[in-house]
């Protein structure tokens, strides 16, 4: 999977951005996030979509989705906490 493509000699300095732009989002998201770019090639693409809507659909039953509607709503910074 390719998000983007730098020259080598920014390659560091590039992965040190998307790197701090990533810490400040919802762990539990993340995680979702990684377990089904692991898992992509094991599945067929139906068997993928099924399992990608299920990961997600119990993301919304946790704190970090709970904060963030709070966050949009009360327009303030947000604190994840990793559940």
């Amino acid at each position: 999977m390719v998000n983007k493509a730098v020259p080598a000699e920014g390659l560091k300095e590039e992965a040190e951005r998307w790197a701090a732009k990533l810490i400040k989002k919802a762990p539990c998201g993340l995680a979702a996030a990684k377990r089904m770019v692991a898992d992509a090639d094991k599945l067929d693409k139906k068997s993928a979509i099924e399992l990608e809507a299920e990961r997600w659909a119990a993301l919304l039953n946790t704190d970090d989705q709970k904060e963030g509607m709070k966050v949009h709503l009360e327009k303030r910074k947000h604190v994840y906490l990793g559940r």
